[in-house]
């Protein structure tokens, strides 16, 4: 039974094998995020977002870069749930969720960015 491959996208060039490596490292850290992330959510229904410490909110940053990472690596669109929390930290919530801005904390203003 014959099946129909997807083909290559035109126009453009097949990954190298040094942006292959790189896919495959962000697939793992994406689904260990994946993880973490899931693990966080659930903690955060047990304590509360108020006593949580803005544990789900860095993960999730850092799981919104890998993916968009891996988007850029592989020319593709952002995947509705990277969309849809994109959206939840665009609309300012992060803050209102106890977090800290993305610029850092007033404690600790050397972490900030880098960590993501």
């Amino acid at each position: 039974m014959p099946t129909d491959l997807p083909q290559a996208r035109a126009g453009r060039a097949p990954l190298t094998a040094r942006q292959k490596a790189r896919l495959i490292w962000l697939n793992l850290r994406f689904l260990s995020l994946t993880r973490r992330l899931s693990r966080a959510v659930r903690r955060s229904r047990m304590v509360g977002p108020d006593q949580e410490g803005g544990k789900l909110l860095r993960i999730s940053r850092k799981w919104l870069a890998v993916s968009a990472e891996i988007g850029d690596l592989l020319g593709d669109a952002e995947p509705p749930e990277a969309r849809a929390m994109r959206e939840i930290f665009e609309g300012g919530a992060a803050e209102r969720m106890g977090g800290h801005p993305p610029g850092g904390c007033a404690s600790r203003p050397d972490r900030g960015r880098a960590a993501i």
